[in-house]
């Protein structure tokens, strides 16, 4: 059935689209989440997804305790749960990091909180296309993302792939790079050429239903 479609040019691919206004960069809400979060005046560090073995979060750890090696005034941002929770909390202590890492878990104001961070860092072994990275697009956050995810997640200037085969030293590096080589900037119209709004993406969907059907 499904090759039958794709000769007859049937299949329609529609994308894991986002609210674009709700992840607009906003530089009010980006100041107003940092004081509440008392990190006003911190270089910080983000890091979205589940304690897993395949979101790497050890190699974060140790990407992280380089990056304070350079910039003592950074901190890391970590929302989600998983199994290796606990795990990930004692490397950080380990490292002498426990005052400069946030365990958030889960959070209902992801928007706000990627407005909030300075740079991502995703060192993924694996994925397929992440849609945490989409919406750090929406709110122009510079990502350091492992070069094992899809490239088609690359949907602006805000995205640059680094290999695993590379050390922590480097990683840190360059997520310091990216983050002073990066001017934040409303990113809605690319999102909405690209077909990653949901607004437009759900319109999209209407119109293939409705001219199916008849």
């Amino acid at each position: 059935m499904v090759k039958e479609q794709l000769k007859k040019n049937k299949v329609h691919i529609l994308n894991n689209a986002i609210d674009t206004n709700q992840f607009s960069y906003d530089e009010d809400i980006r100041i107003k989440t940092r004081k509440e979060l008392n990190i006003e005046n911190k270089f910080v560090v983000g890091h979205i997804g589940r304690f897993s073995q395949q979101k790497n979060h050890k190699f974060l750890i140790k990407v992280f305790n380089e990056i304070k090696k350079v910039n003592d005034n950074a901190i890391l941002m970590l929302i989600g749960k998983g199994e290796l929770r606990d795990e990930v909390f004692k490397q950080v202590e380990e490292y002498n990091l426990e005052d400069d890492v946030l365990f958030l878990g889960i959070r209902d104001d992801v928007p706000q909180l990627l407005m909030a961070m300075d740079v991502m860092v995703f060192p993924s072994f694996y994925e397929g296309l992440p849609n945490v990275i989409v919406e750090a697009q929406g709110a122009s956050l510079p990502c350091l993302i492992s070069s094992a995810i899809t490239k088609e997640v690359k949907l602006t200037e805000f995205v640059m792939f680094n290999s695993l085969k590379n050390d922590a030293k480097d990683w840190a590096n360059k997520a310091i790079e990216l983050y002073e080589c990066t001017n934040r900037r409303n990113t809605k119209e690319d999102l909405i050429n690209q077909g990653y709004d949901i607004k437009e993406m759900t319109e999209h969907f209407i119109s293939l239903t409705f001219n199916n059907d008849n």
